[in-house]
């Protein structure tokens, strides 16, 4: 009998001679993408006698195995390199075309961090040897989007439309990295409306056991703390660096949001992406998620809050007071419950604002209230709006405009929370509707102090707490708001917006977008941000 040891020899030993060559036929069925790129003569010599056409040649091409975007309106392909893959600036790949004749190579050339920034396409030939197509190639580092629909047949924001969903997840360690749903999708926004690129609102479903359709409630592209179908894509066609309310939100998300004693999550957030319409590209979006009752879930002692209403009040000005019975509920925007529901905390709300405004609520009678002002939430509201300087929240009468109300019902009471929205006229820019998109970038300078809503219950709860909000000022600056951590948010949104070409991509497709030299990346933002950043640590200092 063979040794066992032997046997298990001959074994290993035969491993090593076919899994190589097993390899090299592999590889050699799926060859790499450098081994496609050709001189300008053997170009030449390839395309031949052929004639050019704008006939579809090829049906698919599929780099380490995944299907690229497409625009066929504009001859171009979509690569997104996924992070941390080894074969991503040389993948493997295949190609289909609409008959066996068809070959496809690429002039001379090779995908490299600076060619993707600079937005610099390789150039891909494909011909039967009669005729040949010439299409570029962009690579992004990006996720991709694309939704086929004919959300672009109206321009109703309330009408909804059947749409199909693909995601390409390209982030490291992904699970699943292709998502596929069906859903709905509208319009969204106000003033931005008006814009060429628009806003849109999809709700993604999946059909369970049953053929019953329900929401898809999982998450994208990494936001856990979204278990719901609703999701935003959000243009930011106004902003001149495409960042003020992605940074801002995010901002307002990791440092400030939980700042409560039932540890709600009182924010939302947003990750980049670029989107497809029915094929055809549409530029650099962000993907967030709409704030409801839904996601101000507690996170601590869920048992605490018996139950949550939320408001949205588009305008509020001092004079509005006092409050009484003819104010109609009507005048706030409800989210994720019906109106008739709110009716009792909206009235609740509006007692409670007219004893803060009218009476100044004496602290002696705030245990009277029907809510409850959450001072550690007032504190970081009046602190992060003035860090950003959120003139859309803020009118200079005192007034506030797009800004959530949270009520969280207790059996001792009911708690009010805010929460920041709305975030594009920040860091400088303002609102003026005879300028382009409306927006005057850096009209205001970084030494432009103070945001104050006379609305927010913080004007009267924080006289005599300087200490309280020195304090928690120099607990954020040493944390999520510190000079280090703030120079790494902006380091990653740079690399995303600029470092993936993405912004280059989207000011040739929108020429009349307020706009910025790409060249400049965000060294002009992120210099705003360090001014804005030493005068608030200048004016909270002088507090008394």
């Amino acid at each position: 009998m063979m040794d066992r040891r032997k046997f298990f020899g001959i074994i290993l030993l035969a491993f090593s001679i076919l899994i190589p060559g097993w390899l090299i036929f592999f590889r050699e069925d799926r060859p790499r993408l450098s081994s496609f790129f050709r001189s300008d003569e053997e170009i030449a010599a390839f395309i031949g006698d052929s004639l050019p056409t704008n006939d579809v040649f090829l049906t698919q091409v599929t780099f380490n195995g995944y299907a690229l975007f497409r625009d066929e309106n504009s001859s171009a392909f979509y690569y997104s390199l996924i992070e941390n893959d080894p074969d991503a600036y040389d993948p493997f790949v295949r190609y289909e075309g609409t008959n066996k004749r068809v070959k496809m190579v690429l002039r001379e050339g090779e995908i490299t961090p600076e060619s993707i920034e600079q937005n610099r396409p390789l150039r891909l030939i494909a011909s039967d040897g009669k005729h040949y197509r010439e299409y570029r190639l962009y690579c992004t580092t990006l996720p991709l989007m694309n939704i086929d629909s004919d959300i672009l047949l109206f321009n109703w924001k309330d009408k909804e439309r059947d749409m199909a969903m693909t995601l390409f997840d390209n982030r490291a360690g992904v699970r699943q990295r292709l998502v596929s749903m069906s859903g709905l999708i509208r319009l969204r926004g106000n003033s931005t409306m008006y814009y060429p690129k628009k806003g849109y609102k999809i709700t993604l479903n999946q059909i369970s056991l049953g053929n019953h359709t329900r929401e898809y409630d999982q998450p994208l592209l990494g936001m856990d703390s979204r278990t719901d179908g609703e999701w935003l894509l959000y243009s930011a066609y106004n902003d001149q660096e495409r960042i003020r309310n992605v940074f801002s939100s995010n901002l307002w998300f990791t440092g400030n949001a939980g700042a409560n004693r039932f540890g709600i999550k009182n924010g939302m957030e947003y990750r980049y992406l670029e989107l497809f319409l029915n094929g055809e590209y549409r530029g650099l979006y962000a993907l967030g998620y709409p704030l409801d009752s839904k996601q101000m879930q507690p996170e601590t002692d869920s048992r605490a809050v018996k139950n949550i209403y939320m408001f949205k009040k588009i305008y509020w000005e001092p004079e509005d007071t006092p409050f009484d019975e003819t104010i109609p509920v009507r005048d706030f925007e409800t989210r994720g419950k019906d109106t008739l529901a709110h009716e009792a905390e909206a009235r609740a709300l509006l007692a409670a604002y007219d004893r803060w405004i009218r009476d100044g609520a004496p602290e002696s009678e705030r245990d009277q209230l029907p809510v409850e002002a959450e001072l550690s939430n007032a504190i970081d509201v009046w602190l992060f709006v003035n860090l950003i300087q959120g003139m859309d929240m803020v009118k200079p009468s005192g007034g506030f405009f797009n800004m959530f109300v949270t009520i969280a019902e207790t059996d001792n009471g009911s708690v009010l929370l805010y929460t920041p929205w709305d975030l594009d006229m920040t860091w400088g820019n303002y609102w003026i509707e005879e300028e382009a998109n409306f927006t005057v970038p850096y009209m205001l300078s970084p030494e432009d102090n103070s945001f104050i809503m006379l609305r927010n219950p913080a004007n009267f709860l924080l006289p005599g707490r300087a200490e309280e909000i020195k304090s928690r000022y120099a607990e954020l600056r040493r944390t999520v708001w510190s000079d280090e951590s703030i120079e790494a948010m902006l380091a990653c949104y740079q690399a995303r917006i600029f470092d993936s070409g993405a912004y280059r991509r989207d000011i040739e497709r929108w020429p009349d977008s307020t706009s910025e030299d790409p060249d400049l990346k965000l060294s002009l933002f992120s210099e705003y941000v360090r001014s804005r950043l030493r005068a608030l640590d200048d004016f909270v200092d002088q507090l008394d």
